[in-house]
């Protein structure tokens, strides 16, 4: 059972538990100015509120994201909770842990849950979403949860408010799923033969939560143990094979099972993928911004820039795991102790390994990775508790952060002069980079921008 790690998580849970009753209505309020969040339903009601709250209990809740099984258990351990609801037969139940903190108003028929105090034990995570500039992030994420899982449901009708009751969101109910897109971006959508939406959109334009694999939202598939890459191809997945939704920290990732899964190779879902800007042919550097290169009668603008952050990041991330070591602080930094952060051996290996040393009260050497002096006192804790917990990321993201923040400053500049050869160089190396269509903060550095219907060549003018 993965973690809840924050305001966007614990509210898509609730969420898809509403829906697994088979909601028509559900309206959401993410209020972080009094730390709390409401969920309210018209759907069937909790048969056995008591089971919510026992580990492996049944809420009765068959749906289709099956949220039946110690998903809101976990919340008792993260904040107050108070959940009233009632069943299709009228009964009515009532069920709170933490302090008083009643529900004022309750349809009448479905479930009303509402968490306060919410991750009041933990500071880093209060820390989190009481940064101003985390307060959208998280809202914005959670906005684009629900544009995107609304799309499998357009029957249902999602709103959402943030605090002081703003709507950020309204999605009435409507007949279709094209309809539903339509109303989400404002164009028709491309429908595959067998009626799925199956093309990546940009959700950072129009609010899509990364893509759609089979109407399952999630960010990325894990077949087994092996990471598939989105960019170079398209899952299919039967009904049946789906483990667990998983919440990480680039958001909702889908488990299947070993068995039961179909990989397509034949179905692009990436039009700018690794294909294309391994064969793109130079034409000219236009304006000091952008490397034009053509393949197969198209035209690319190559974003030079966020093509050399993306090149620096590839080559910082293969040395960081030889080209570190622990770098001893004239002044070791503190450890709170309400941090109450016990580390168990994993964790203190993992810690070693990258270089942390410490003690019971402070930190007295912190990681030096490829030149750069990692002194993120609240990253070391966060890395410590992934690994105490069995989700030990290949690199801290501390030090990731550190390094894409190397790899932007190292790299060419908008305006910045570069000569034919230099531009030649920097589309070979973004070729052979990892994931080479994003740059080092997950922008696009590769795009079509014109199409034609001869050879292209740099005597025709731009």
């Amino acid at each position: 059972m993965s973690e809840l790690i924050d305001y966007s998580a614990i509210a898509s849970e609730l969420v898809m538990n509403s829906i697994d009753a088979n909601a028509q209505n559900i309206t959401v309020t993410l209020d972080l100015l009094l730390n709390q969040i409401l969920v309210t339903d018209d759907g069937e009601g909790i048969q056995n509120l008591n089971a919510v709250f026992i580990k492996g209990g049944n809420t009765n809740l068959n749906g289709v994201y099956k949220r039946n099984k110690s998903h809101l258990s976990r919340l008792i351990s993260i904040c107050d909770v108070d959940i009233l609801s009632k069943t299709k037969d009228g009964k009515i139940q009532r069920k709170t842990f933490g302090d008083e903190h009643y529900i004022d108003n309750y349809y009448e028929s479905g479930t009303t849950i509402l968490l306060t105090k919410i991750f009041s034990n933990n500071l880093i995570r209060i820390k989190e979403f009481t940064d101003p500039k985390n307060k959208l992030s998280l809202i914005n994420r959670f906005k684009r949860f629900i544009c995107t899982i609304s799309l499998r449901f357009p029957h249902i009708s999602f709103i959402i408010f943030s605090s002081c009751q703003n709507q950020i969101l309204n999605l009435p109910k409507v007949e279709s799923l094209e309809k539903r897109f339509i109303q989400i971006t404002g164009v028709k959508p491309q429908i595959l033969p067998d009626g799925k939406i199956m093309s990546f959109v940009d959700f950072s334009l129009n609010s899509f939560e990364n893509f759609l694999v089979n109407d399952f939202p999630c960010n990325r598939l894990f077949l087994g143990y092996e990471e598939v890459k989105i960019n170079e191809k398209c899952i299919q997945v039967k009904e049946g094979s789906v483990i667990d939704y998983i919440w990480d920290r680039d958001g909702l990732t889908v488990m299947l099972s070993n068995e039961n899964q179909k990989v397509t190779k034949n179905f692009d879902t990436n039009e700018v993928g690794d294909v294309v800007i391994r064969n793109l042919e130079y034409v000219c550097v236009w304006d000091r911004k952008f490397i034009l290169a053509t393949f197969q009668n198209k035209l690319y603008s190559i974003d030079q820039h966020a093509a050399h952050e993306r090149i620096n990041l590839s080559k910082l991330m293969k040395r960081c795991f030889t080209e570190r070591y622990p770098k001893t602080l004239k002044r070791p930094m503190m450890i709170h102790e309400s941090f109450g952060i016990s580390f168990n051996e994993k964790s203190y290996e993992c810690l070693r390994k990258w270089g942390w040393r410490f003690n019971c009260k402070e930190v007295t050497a912190v990681p030096c990775v490829c030149g750069v002096e990692i002194d993120d006192a609240d990253g070391m804790i966060k890395y410590a508790i992934q690994c105490s917990t069995g989700n030990e990321p290949e690199i801290p993201d501390c030090i990731l952060d550190a390094l894409r923040t190397r790899a932007c400053k190292t790299a060419i500049k908008f305006g910045e002069f570069i000569d034919e050869i230099r531009a030649k160089s920097l589309i070979y190396e973004l070729s052979i980079s990892d994931r080479p269509n994003h740059c080092a903060h997950g922008r696009t550095v590769v795009a079509p921008i014109l199409d034609f219907d001869r050879p292209f060549s740099k005597f025709d003018g731009i």
